[in-house]
């Protein structure tokens, strides 16, 4: 039937790029799909012993936000996620739900970040900030156990220890800038190859 060809057709030619993607999952992530015969190429955001697929940070890294200079004072800053809320009272306290130049002021503006989202830690990082990931379940998700540069985790009963204890990771913006650049010029040759086929 036209339909049946059509849905062939589909298959056949539409192509997919995975760019920076990661799990998010309290269980053993699956990489499966990443093996899918349309899948051209990946690089994916994890760090997972015996997967052969390219390390690629959120493309975030790339915002121009993170070329400003920013000014920060000896203090501890707060970005959670509205389901995983951090009761620490006494400190400045953002949510991700704000837009990311809101963010990335409040980020800066700290010398110290405990966070219990995903890009308040990534942003941290590239921002050169000590940070701590605070726990609100008993299972701590696959994107942060994933992460290539891996920071402490602590929750409600030992943050007062773990805060003292926390060092930042340098060189981090410039490390994920290259490696979406070096990702970027594989994307255009695959695109320019197609066009010329």
């Amino acid at each position: 039937t036209t339909a049946a060809a059509e849905k062939l057709n589909n298959e056949k030619n539409n192509k997919v790029i995975f760019w920076g993607v990661g799990s998010n999952t309290f269980e053993k992530p699956s990489y499966d799909i990443l093996n899918h015969p349309n899948v051209i190429l990946s690089g994916i955001r994890d760090i997972v012993c015996g997967l052969n697929v390219d390390y690629l940070p959120c493309v975030s890294c790339k915002h121009p936000l993170f070329d400003k200079e920013y000014s920060s004072i000896e203090s501890i800053g707060i970005i959670e996620h509205p389901r995983h809320p951090i009761n620490i009272p006494g400190f400045d306290k953002i949510n991700n739900q704000s837009n990311i130049e809101s963010i990335i002021n409040f980020l800066s503006s700290k010398s110290k970040i405990v966070s219990s989202t995903f890009h308040g830690i990534y942003w941290s990082q590239l921002l050169d900030k000590e940070v701590l990931y605070f726990k609100t379940t008993d299972t701590i998700n696959s994107k942060i156990i994933n992460m290539k540069h891996r920071i402490p985790i602590c929750d409600l009963s030992n943050f007062s220890e773990k805060i003292n204890n926390i060092s930042s990771t340098k060189g981090m913006l410039s490390e994920s800038r290259k490696l979406n650049d070096d990702f970027y010029l594989k994307t255009i040759k695959i695109f320019q190859e197609y066009l010329q086929s």
